[in-house]
């Protein structure tokens, strides 16, 4: 079991770097590029979370927009309406007048027709009783 310190190393590999002072390796640990591919991919993830942050940014607004312009259709739409009711209120009050105003003057005229037939038949009467 006498084996030497640089046959350990060797032993152990390339990829490990050297537990003897003096005897150790002038490149980067092969970990550096693990740690660059899950830098870039953390990176990466960052940017979907924004990106999915900005897009649902975006759709909350777009949809408060599509709301906020509902109101606003919405609101003419009542507007409409309370008028066209406004306006059928009125058409059924001044119908009502005119009715009233007319059964008014039905009444009115079928009086006069009555008085007009009760003075022509005491006119007549009376005709009739001088004739004889």
């Amino acid at each position: 079991l006498g084996a030497s310190t640089s046959q350990v190393t060797a032993s152990l590999g390339p990829s490990r770097p050297s537990i003897c002072a003096g005897g150790g390796s002038t490149r980067a640990p092969p970990l550096a590029g693990a740690m660059a591919t899950k830098h870039f991919v953390e990176q990466r993830i960052v940017r979907r979370r924004e990106q999915e942050a900005k897009h649902l940014d975006l759709r909350r607004k777009l949809t408060e927009h599509n709301i906020l312009l509902g109101h606003g259709a919405s609101a003419a739409r009542v507007e409409n309406k309370r008028r066209a009711r406004s306006e059928a209120a009125e058409r059924r009050e001044l119908f009502m007048d005119f009715q009233i105003v007319s059964a008014e003057q039905d009444k009115t005229r079928r009086k006069q027709i009555a008085d007009f037939e009760e003075h022509l038949a005491e006119e007549l009467a009376r005709r009739k009783a001088s004739q004889q």
